[in-house]
């Protein structure tokens, strides 16, 4: 009997000290961090499946729409505060999601306590077969600062301007591909006949391109790829991405224990490696694209590592990763070889380099094979081998998502369309050819950067699109202990728009913190996510058109009433000493791809954002069969259903970018004139 008893007792103690010991991670451990009410057991799980299940008529959005569209709406719920807190535990980490400028620029700078400033986060984790253990993505302090180094100048807008034919000729090649579209589109006669494509698709191919040329100086193919296809249309493409992984990973198996040797180096092989790192990209979509949020207790059963569905993910990503690891190491000391002998011998070309032979060029460190050939060391391959797999995915993937991003705007927008047309007229020429374009661009000297530069406008196009639609965003973490605090004070203090401050000030409706007025608070031991999102639509910033297409607001002299816009509350790529490598390059690209395809294409969006048309009125009254869109009061057109970003590795447009492909009123003839 007293066995008994003292077994109740100690069962009894157990349930209070786990009772005490949750209830203190719950209510009391973040409870000075603004949030949602907290449940015992779930934390915010619970809150958080209500948000993203809900449907456009309970004015939520779509049940896939991106994590940060489904943040922003929790944000607004709350009053807009600074900053508030996210509990997913047991699933999740402990987030805080940072929706203020001022706090997002205290994280990512350089202070005394991070010199790099606030490391990242651990959950960076799930992309090690992706972009590398020895990523600069994942890399800190000196580790980071060394890799950092060795790629800056491949970077340097000076050394990307010299790269610009290299661009322009791989644009040239979509400019081929729009007309294959536009070919295949005339033959589908009919009323609303026409091809439907999915531009992602297309702007993929066209990234993957560029990315190995200006990096890696090799041709990927990927666009010559599409054009050997026989049918380039939407059934097609979503075909071309399917492939269970079953019946890969033998074959994979296979070649790994080879040591991926296969049909040599030639343009096989790196057809066969793109292919390789396509899967590879698409088994993280696979995991979230198409499919509703499921409820937080199967989160448990399905992010169980010990899960048979979870191991044989990881075991088919880790086989994809190690054949792409495989291919780009033997490349890499191939490439490294070839620059050890360019400078043992006397050249008289002058021709400027890729951003990987750039970065060989620097490396001094140096050993021999077996075979007495020069060769990287161990460190420097595997860090070589994990850049060129981050500027792979990232070079690739957000640049392919914001030239979607740019040219949908274009399409529905008649106001910053025809303010592009007078611009790319006043500097290329009127009716100047794609052919035209290209050459000016491509012409020796500072003719082409020149041009590129004088785009104005369309850079405010490009940044606007960014601002609605940031493909990434970064997640840090300031460890427990290390006293981490951020603060923000007044909002009539700060250098931010006045546009929209009359809306704010609501006084925050979470617990703790001191809402939109001020207030500071020390973030140890949570992952501190600068949500892009909600930070491009702040309305302290953006005013009343926050969440409207804009691009005026980037010209100053158009904003004088409006105040200037701070630097921090534009963060597509983030800012700070670990900012985007690529940022330059990426907005290279989207000028290039806007000059040679805007005056001769015209983009028609299908399904989700897809304009309203209704009959026009006719000189006698009446209604002519011609259709006309509806402009509403900023320029833009009215659509039928808002088109979002889904849930994926990245936040792409949840359609794929689906359109219709035509040659634009007046044009006549071919690329060439």
């Amino acid at each position: 009997m007293s066995a008994l008893l003292v077994l109740t007792a100690f069962l009894a103690i157990s349930i209070l000290l786990a009772y005490h010991r949750l209830h203190y991670h719950r209510f009391v451990q973040y409870a000075h961090i603004p949030q949602p009410p907290t449940s015992l057991i779930w934390g915010h799980m619970a809150l958080l499946h209500k948000f993203m299940s809900m449907s456009s008529s309970q004015e939520g959005g779509p049940s896939d729409r991106h994590i940060d569209l489904v943040l922003l709406e929790i944000w607004h719920s709350l009053g807009q505060p600074p900053l508030f807190l996210m509990d997913l535990r047991p699933v999740g980490p402990c987030l805080c999601i940072i929706a203020s400028h001022h706090l997002a620029e205290q994280i990512s700078r350089s202070s005394a306590a991070f010199a790099y400033s606030v490391p990242k986060s651990y959950t960076l984790g799930e992309l090690v077969p992706l972009v590398g253990h020895d990523s600069m993505i994942i890399k800190e302090g000196q580790e980071w600062k060394e890799l950092r180094k060795r790629f800056n100048p491949g970077f340097a807008p000076g050394h990307l301007m010299g790269l610009l034919p290299v661009v322009a000729e791989k644009v040239w090649m979509f400019t081929r591909l729009l007309e294959r579209v536009v070919s295949d589109s005339a033959d589908q006669e009919g009323q609303g006949g026409g091809k439907v494509v999915r531009l992602d698709m297309l702007t993929q191919g066209l990234t993957v391109d560029v990315i190995g040329e200006v990096v890696m100086e090799v041709d990927v193919g990927a666009q010559e790829e599409l054009l050997g296809r026989a049918d380039l249309g939407e059934d097609a493409a979503a075909a071309a991405a399917g492939g269970g992984e079953e019946e890969e990973d033998e074959g994979l198996m296979d070649t790994c224990k080879k040591g991926g040797k296969g049909e040599g180096h030639g343009g096989g092989e790196m057809s066969n490696f793109t292919k390789t790192y396509y899967r590879l990209i698409t088994s993280y979509a696979a995991d979230m694209e198409g499919k509703p949020p499921i409820k937080w207790w199967l989160q448990l059963l399905t992010n169980n590592p010990f899960s048979r569905h979870r191991r044989r993910r990881h075991r088919h990503r880790q086989l994809l990763s190690q054949k792409v690891d495989t291919f780009l190491r033997e490349f890499v000391q191939r490439k490294y070889r070839d620059e050890f002998q360019s400078t043992t011998t006397t050249t008289t070309t002058k021709k400027t380099k890729s951003i990987l032979s750039l970065s060989l060029s620097l490396s001094e460190k140096q050993e021999k094979s077996p075979l007495g050939l020069p060769c990287l060391p161990p460190k420097i391959l595997s860090t070589t081998t994990d850049a060129l797999k981050t500027f792979l995915f990232a070079g690739h993937d957000t640049t392919a998502i914001l030239i979607g991003w740019v040219l949908y705007y274009l399409s529905i927008c008649p106001r910053a369309h025809s303010r592009v047309s007078s611009e790319l007229d006043s500097i290329f020429g009127p009716s100047a050819t794609p052919a035209e374009i290209r050459a000016q661009l491509s012409a020796p000297g500072e003719g082409g950067p020149d041009k590129l530069n004088k785009m104005v406008y369309t850079h405010a196009v490009i940044k606007e699109a960014l601002r609605l639609h940031p493909p990434a965003g970064t997640a840090r973490r300031a460890e427990v202990g290390s006293g981490f605090v951020v603060s923000v004070g007044e909002p009539s203090s700060s250098s931010s728009s006045s546009a929209g401050q009359e809306k704010g000030g609501q006084s925050q409706q979470g617990r703790g913190g001191a809402g939109r007025r001020g207030g500071e608070w020390n973030v140890d031991g949570m992952v501190l996510y600068n949500c892009a999102t909600i930070i491009h639509r702040d309305p302290e910033v953006y005013g009343e058109t926050k969440d409207e297409f804009w691009p005026e607001r980037w010209l100053s002299e158009e904003d004088k009433d409006k105040g200037e816009i701070p630097a921090g509350a534009w963060r597509p790529f983030e800012r700070g000493p670990r900012d985007c490598i690529g940022r330059d390059l990426a907005i290279i690209e989207a000028k290039v791809v806007v000059a040679l395809v805007h005056g001769r294409y015209e983009f028609v969006k299908v399904g989700l954002g897809e304009k309203v048309l209704v009959p026009q009125q006719g000189p006698d009254g009446g209604e002519e069969e011609k259709l006309k869109p509806v402009v509403d009061g900023t320029g833009c057109c009215v659509v039928k259903e808002k088109l979002y970003t889904r849930r994926q590795v990245t936040a792409r447009a949840a359609d794929g970018m689906r359109m219709k492909v035509r040659l634009a009123k007046g044009v006549v003839g071919g690329l060439e004139g």
